[in-house]
């Protein structure tokens, strides 16, 4: 995988629909500037100027 400003590449759908469609109790991800991170939690653009 990429960092995230410059995208993902690879099986980015199929990771994203492994995690919708398994049956877990519990995810935990460790470091937040990690590529299942980005995938799991992916970031919204927050307009601050309002």
């Amino acid at each position: 995988m990429q960092e995230m400003h410059r995208g993902f590449s690879g099986e980015v759908e199929r990771y994203k629909k492994f995690l919708l469609e398994s049956d877990f109790d519990i995810i935990m991800n460790y470091t937040a500037q990690q590529w299942t991170t980005d995938l799991t939690f992916p970031a919204k653009r927050i307009d601050v100027a309002q």
